[in-house]
């Protein structure tokens, strides 16, 4: 038997296994390009801010900022309902036209 054929006759015998290999792709780029970014954005919260930047030391002086000051959390409700409301257009907008894309017997002309 060749390789391929044994790489097949896995696949066929692990059923799992080609579940797995579909979504290792989408799986990496999910872990790179959002899973990474937000847990290094989490970690580097708790760092402590100085002049020249900041220092890997363990602090919750940010979040005790964020609380104390009041601009912060009218800002981060702003940013909530500006995200909400986008969200909301966005589907008023896109549903009715992918309805009308999708709808079966449609008389569309063909470019």
């Amino acid at each position: 038997m060749t390789i391929r054929a044994d790489v097949l006759a896995l696949l066929h015998r692990v059923g799992w296994l080609k579940i797995v290999l579909f979504l290792l792709p989408a799986l990496l780029l999910l872990a790179v390009y959002l899973v990474i970014p937000v847990a290094m954005l989490v970690v580097m919260s708790f760092y402590r801010s100085t002049m020249f930047g900041v220092t890997p030391d363990f602090s919750w002086s940010n979040y005790a900022h964020f609380a104390k000051n009041p601009i912060f959390p009218n800002l981060l409700l702003k940013s909530i309902r500006m995200a909400l409301t986008v969200t909301v257009l966005s589907l008023l907008v896109s549903y009715p036209f992918a309805y009308f894309l999708a709808r079966p017997g449609a008389s569309r002309r063909r470019c």
